[in-house]
């Protein structure tokens, strides 16, 4: 657990940081890196298989779910995401919850068209 309490100046004086010693910025071991891009490796494969199977209704959600944990992988190894503090991580949740309840508030509409016309084209009756 890090000592939250014990900033130390860096360079100049002009910088504050925890991890002084080590320079800014955190250490990451490579392996990590690679577990990572193998995992991004292996959801983009679940991806191309899973957009070669129709799930019917269900199709976009499973897009969705698989894209939310890549996102989650990128957003929190490369971003760095894992190492900062929660006024950070509140921050870089919020476009997220904008995102979900823009896609929330068109699903409804979506599910209650039977055919989806476009605005230019009229239909005949």
């Amino acid at each position: 657990m890090a000592n939250h309490d014990k900033w130390k100046r860096l360079g100049d004086g002009s910088l504050l940081t925890e991890d002084a010693d080590e320079g800014l910025g955190h250490v990451v071991p490579i392996n990590l890196y690679n577990k990572v891009f193998a995992s991004l490796i292996f959801l983009t494969i679940v991806t191309v298989a899973a957009a070669a199977i129709d799930f019917g209704p269900f199709g976009l959600i499973i897009a969705l779910a698989i894209a939310t944990i890549k996102v989650s992988l990128v957003a929190s190894v490369f971003m760095h995401l894992k190492f900062e503090v929660k006024t950070i991580l509140v921050i870089a949740i919020y476009p997220i919850f904008v995102f979900l309840l823009m896609v929330l508030g068109t699903l409804g509409d979506h599910s209650v068209k039977e055919v989806l016309v476009p605005a230019n084209i009229s239909v005949a009756k």
